[in-house]
């Protein structure tokens, strides 16, 4: 027993929790199978092993899709609105209800969005008080700070803007 990343060479068309069995087609014998806990996985980051193993735990403890979201939401605090009905199988409704920040193109939980406050927020009393003469920090330099890109940049720094965490 153990967890395991598989890549495969071809698409295959699986859902969270779904059932599978690997085969050596050659010897025709069966490798091994399992449980699927992320149909879409983001690439692993060099040295994430360990964080991996424990997400897998959590993903096998989770019963059922709303609340597999709501972990997915925890675990990243962002997550495209597009790829919410393909990585957890909800609709747009269900998922809403469970919970998080719904913006245009992005969900974000309350904890990241704090989060990102804080960060910016810290940025920007840095850049005034290196530049007290400037009217703001650029755009660009915020966006690097939240490393956040786009339409996630402009609705996280609206909402930050309108809980009045910051000027914008």
């Amino acid at each position: 027993t153990g967890l395991a990343l598989v890549s495969l060479a071809e698409p295959a068309v699986l859902d969270w929790h779904d059932r599978f069995v690997l085969r050596d087609a050659g010897r025709s014998e069966t490798v091994g199978g399992g449980l699927v806990l992320e149909p879409h996985p983001a690439a692993p980051r060099s040295g994430a092993l360990p964080l991996l193993a424990e997400q897998a735990r959590r993903r096998l403890a989770v019963g059922d899709r709303a609340a597999y979201f709501a972990l997915l939401l925890e675990e990243e605090g962002l997550l495209a609105v597009k790829d919410v009905p393909l990585r957890t199988g909800l609709g747009l409704v269900e998922a809403r209800a469970t919970g998080g920040l719904w913006f245009a193109t992005t969900v974000v939980s309350e904890a990241a969005l704090a989060a990102l406050g804080e960060r910016l927020v810290a940025a920007l009393r840095a850049h005034h008080a290196a530049n007290p003469l400037a009217a703001g920090m650029p755009r660009a330099a915020a966006r690097s700070v939240l490393e956040l890109t786009g339409r996630p940049f402009d609705e996280v720094v609206e909402e930050l803007a309108r809980r009045r965490a910051i000027v914008a």
